[in-house]
């Protein structure tokens, strides 16, 4: 009973800050927690009321951390979902223990280990299953901390073997944060390693954060690729350039690719705004890209999006453009920006140095970001969702077109439908109707031919 309480609590602080269950990193730990606790309830044959209970938990410490009472009826519906889940996975391990039986063969830890991470079956129903027919098995006391040890709980960290002495060369100083649509500057070239270059200043965007890096060139030359390393933006121009380390040189970018990409980007905020006004303030991004072609947002949610939720959230985004919102930046503190809004502004990941720059539309949506940004949501003209998908338990990813990328989508659609209606012969507005009658029609001509 203990165990059922302090999982509980664990799940509601979890789910509080952002967590959901899920196949992979701290999410799957998580679900290890939930199912261990149905288990338990299980073998006891417990009747629990979970919102009951995670309400008395959130009552009790309401003096220390008062935010957990608004959280459990989400955390509830999630537990409600995850005891579905976990119902479905131990109808489908009695045919597993079954056949294990059948084999009478010896269990190894390393064989528990995988039934319970790719088929959720806990060692302790097997110890039971076995026992009925006159079987044993070992199962380690340190099980579950194996279990969060294991491969497939482990996050993977990003690495960059790539190493450039910059010592003695002040960071790259970004003009792209003053004005997104600052198209040129002269900057001065700080060092020239081979094909690659590192100026003083620039308004060049380089791939960070999900954004694709600008079009553009350095002193005529095309720049083939623009990343970080560190504070410093580091240009790949394919060849060793012509110009010398000191020298001033002109940097040029291409307005419509930046200003795409910076639709896209802005639209992510807004979108990322509408999912936790429509879905609820859980909703978290777990990553996002954004390209000329489209923008891509991934979060947090514990269920698939019905049409119903994407309509109203990509509502919500274009109400938004419609109110014309200024767009703000600042840069702050570390301390300073997470006192004044909280931890949500790592919505992206958390970002490294002691000064972070906090974009905001509104209390809509503030983040910590460091990519291109429209002056005014109405800059970005229309957002329209053209695909939803769940990828992992506990994510969905959301791809979706901006400002003359959305305008190219909703023609192409509208070109679709007028097609539609020639072949159906009717107008646009009667093609469901006209799609229906002639559904019926040939269906009854099946069952003419059946007969």
């Amino acid at each position: 009973m203990y165990s059922v309480a302090e999982h509980t609590r664990t799940a509601l602080f979890a789910i509080t800050d952002g967590a959901l269950p899920s196949n992979s990193g701290g999410g799957y730990n998580l679900r290890i927690v939930i199912r261990r606790m149905f288990d338990l309830i299980d073998k006891y044959g417990w009747k629990i009321d979970f919102k009951e209970l995670l309400l008395l938990h959130a009552n009790y410490l309401k003096p220390m951390f008062p935010e957990l009472l608004a959280k459990c009826d989400i955390a509830s519906k999630i537990l409600m979902l995850e005891k579905q889940k976990h119902l479905a996975t131990k109808n489908n391990a009695n045919k597993i223990i079954s056949s294990i039986i059948k084999a009478e063969k010896p269990i190894k830890t390393d064989t528990l280990i995988q039934l319970y991470l790719s088929n959720g079956i806990s060692p302790e129903t097997i110890k039971e299953e076995l026992a009925k027919v006159g079987k044993s098995v070992s199962i380690p006391d340190n099980f579950y901390t194996l279990i969060s040890e294991s491969e497939k709980v482990k996050i993977p960290v990003k690495k960059t073997s790539e190493q450039i002495d910059l010592s003695g060369i002040n960071e790259t100083e970004v003009l792209y944060w003053k004005n997104f649509n600052l198209f040129e500057c002269k900057a001065e070239v700080k060092k020239i390693l081979q094909n690659k270059v590192v100026l003083n200043r620039t308004v060049f965007y380089p791939l960070s954060g999900g954004q694709a890096h600008d079009e553009g060139t350095i002193a005529n030359m095309k720049v083939l690729d623009a990343y970080k390393i560190g504070k410093h933006i580091i240009y790949d121009l394919g060849k060793k350039p012509k110009f010398k380390e000191g020298e001033i040189v002109t940097v040029k970018i291409e307005p419509k690719t930046r200003l795409q990409i910076t639709q896209h980007h802005t639209a992510t905020h807004i979108i990322n705004g509408a999912c936790r006004y429509v879905l609820g303030d859980h909703v978290w991004q777990t990553g996002a890209n954004k390209t000329i072609e489209k923008g891509r947002l991934d979060i947090t949610h514990y269920s698939s999006l019905k049409d119903i939720d994407i309509k109203k959230i990509e509502k919500k985004a274009n109400e938004i453009i419609e109110q014309n919102l200024p767009i703000y930046s600042q840069l702050l503190h570390r301390d300073i920006a997470e006192r004044r809004y909280g931890f949500s502004i790592y919505q992206g990941g958390v970002v490294p140095g002691k000064i972070l720059r906090i974009v905001s539309i509104g209390d809509f949506d503030i983040e910590a970001c460091a990519g291109t940004h429209l002056n005014l949501t109405g800059e970005a003209k229309t957002i329209k969702i053209i695909k939803v998908s769940k990828i992992q338990d506990g994510v969905i990813r959301l791809e979706f077109v901006a400002g003359n990328a959305a305008a190219d989508e909703i023609t192409k659609d509208f070109t679709i439908l007028q097609e539609i209606a020639v072949l159906l012969d009717c107008k646009i507005n009667q093609i469901p109707g006209r799609a229906e009658e002639l559904f019926k029609k040939w269906k009854l001509v099946v069952k003419k031919k059946r007969r």
